[in-house]
């Protein structure tokens, strides 16, 4: 937790330093999801999606990928048919 709490420290100074940096917000979301702040994650992946929606898109369709291969992935392991 220590050090999504400095990721998140670094993100904020990233995003002082270059307000339009879509990326940085993208990664504040990730750091305040992986510490349980649901809301505060969700309203830096919506500036994602304002800053540069093809980023947001781009980013959506690898974490819809990354969990179908996690699914079939999980299937297997439990050797369920595909």
């Amino acid at each position: 937790s220590d050090l999504f709490n400095e990721a998140i420290a670094c993100f904020k100074k990233a995003i002082i330093l270059k307000p339009v940096y879509a990326l940085a917000y993208y990664n504040l979301g990730d750091a305040y999801f992986a510490v349980g702040q649901k809301p505060a994650a969700m309203r830096c992946y919506r500036l994602v999606n304002n800053l540069d929606p093809k980023l947001a898109q781009d980013l959506l369709n690898y974490i819809e990928k990354t969990e179908k291969e996690r699914e079939l992935s999980r299937r297997k392991t439990n050797g369920q048919r595909i």
